[in-house]
């Protein structure tokens, strides 16, 4: 993330923390196998996980505001995490990604899957991805300060 994105998310998160904001949280699992290409490991074999996503959209207050009272009272239908789901469960990661199938990777994909269903201007979106369905310290986080693509 280049300094610039950095500083305006640590400056959201001030205004979000004077003025209030709201944070809605999905999660999900899915089955996936996937292979690291050129990987000196036992990963550079195919091998699957039982993922455990989770993704956090969070708005300012006002900003949260306008969004549910103009969506049907939500401010983003985390039901639109089953679009992840349909894309990447029971399936070989490896066959639908042009990149290289990291968590890293992955959890960017996952962010421009989702990415039509943000309906608000600006808000921080997080992908969390864990390669277990059970939560330990590993796992893999993409942030992004989202822009309506109308207003960038």
């Amino acid at each position: 993330m280049n300094e610039r994105v950095r500083e305006y998310i640590d400056i959201m998160y001030d205004v979000m923390r004077v003025a209030g904001s709201r944070t809605v949280h999905a999660e999900a699992v899915f089955e996936g196998a996937h292979w690291l290409k050129e990987y000196a490991g036992k990963c550079s074999r195919l091998h699957g996980h039982t993922w455990l996503l989770e993704v956090e959209v969070e708005l300012d207050a006002v900003e949260a505001q306008r969004v549910i009272e103009e969506n049907n009272g939500m401010m983003w239908d985390f039901t639109n995490i089953k679009k992840v789901v349909e894309k990447f469960d029971h399936t070989c990661l490896n066959e639908g990604m042009e990149k290289q199938p990291t968590a890293e990777n992955i959890s960017e994909e996952i962010y421009k899957i989702l990415r039509p269903s943000f309906l608000f201007d600006v808000g921080i979106v997080t992908v969390r991805l864990y390669e277990t369905a059970v939560r330990k310290e590993a796992y893999v986080e993409f942030t992004k300060v989202h822009v309506n693509e109308e207003i960038e």
